[in-house]
């Protein structure tokens, strides 16, 4: 009776194994990390599974199975002798394969390569079936940015568990990153301006940017803890480390992974909550009258980091080109401004 169900599991682990098999050309043994790959009972359908019942991560004695992941290797090649080094960390969904097909294309298109001080990686939850597992591994195999774990994408209970190991990856696979910049597939970046700011950030350690939440804050049982608004916020490389140990502490678990990590987890290890305006993601209809000049609209674009992505698909190329487009603007204007 449960010889179907067997080899779905196995065909799974296939499956998994040729996508793993495909980046291990180059072995991180000389990393000093960990990669959770091994050792795995994958025969068992308990470890592919992830009820809603625990309340602390500290519970689950069996969390290695549940953090490993799988797929793209962006990181390779970085060294820590490089000037500056920022990991876009992108929470994404399995299905959404438009939403990563348009930011390779757009916004990430100049600035992600291997060549290049920006490397971006997908991050998805557990494929629910065979069939997404194969469209993965073939997008995996064309572009090489996806990486997946085994939380199921089924609760958003488990939102908080995903990025959790998405920071396990980190450490194991992108430790030489000097900023980590997280965001969701809703999120466009302005590259120029984020890049500008880490510059100015390079002795920084032991911070969290992001736009705080805007009402009160968290209150717990002593006290009030700030969080960052959702889409997006940056962190010093020393911050991964303290917030996937953090994480894993004998502490209450909460499915809202912003109050989870940048709220209680950060507070408890002394992390430095900053709050930017520019880290809160906005579409320029929002926060600009109608009647707002071209020269407005540069002067906010031209600074500002995150935008959402209209519901317009078209208009996703021209918020990106008029990050250059207002550069270009606002260098003429003081160009002139100079001459008069």
């Amino acid at each position: 009776m449960h010889i179907i169900p067997m080899l779905s599991v196995l065909f799974y682990f296939y499956l998994c194994q040729q996508c793993y098999s495909a980046e291990n050309d180059h072995n991180h043994a000389n990393d000093g990390g960990e990669i959770h790959t091994t050792n795995i009972d994958w025969t068992s359908e308990d470890h592919m599974l992830l009820n809603d019942s625990f309340k602390s991560l500290s519970e689950l004695k069996n969390l290695h199975h549940y953090l490993n992941t799988f797929g793209g290797d962006v990181c390779r090649g970085w060294n820590k002798e490089a000037k500056s080094q920022l990991l876009i960390l992108v929470d994404s969904n399995t299905k959404h394969e438009f939403h990563r097909q348009i930011a390779r294309v757009t916004w990430l298109r100049n600035f992600h390569g291997s060549h290049s001080k920006v490397r971006a990686v997908f991050f998805v939850g557990k494929p629910q079936s065979l069939k997404m597992t194969e469209r993965l591994l073939v997008e995996n195999r064309k572009y090489g940015d996806i990486v997946w774990t085994h939380i199921p994408e089924i609760s958003n209970h488990h939102r908080s568990v995903k990025m959790v190991s998405g920071l396990d990856w980190v450490l194991n696979r992108c430790k030489h990153a000097k900023f980590v910049l997280k965001i969701d597939d809703k999120s466009i970046v302005n590259m120029p301006a984020i890049l500008k700011f880490i510059d100015k950030q390079q002795n920084s350690k032991n911070s969290i940017w992001g736009f705080k939440h805007s009402v009160l804050p968290m209150k717990t049982n002593t006290n009030y803890i700030n969080y960052t608004c959702e889409h997006a916020y940056m962190m010093t490389n020393d911050v991964v480390k303290k917030l996937y140990f953090g994480a894993l502490e004998k502490i209450p678990y909460m499915s809202d992974e912003n109050q989870f990590l940048t709220g209680v987890v950060a507070a408890n290890q002394g992390v430095d909550v900053i709050h930017d305006k520019h880290f809160k993601a906005v579409t320029l209809s929002s926060v600009l009258p109608d009647n707002s000049t071209a020269v407005e609209k540069c002067n906010y674009s031209r600074h500002h980091y995150i935008f959402l992505k209209p519901e317009n698909k078209d208009e996703w190329s021209h918020i990106v080109s008029s990050f250059k487009i207002c550069k270009s603007i606002s260098t003429k204007n003081s160009i002139h401004h100079k001459s008069v």
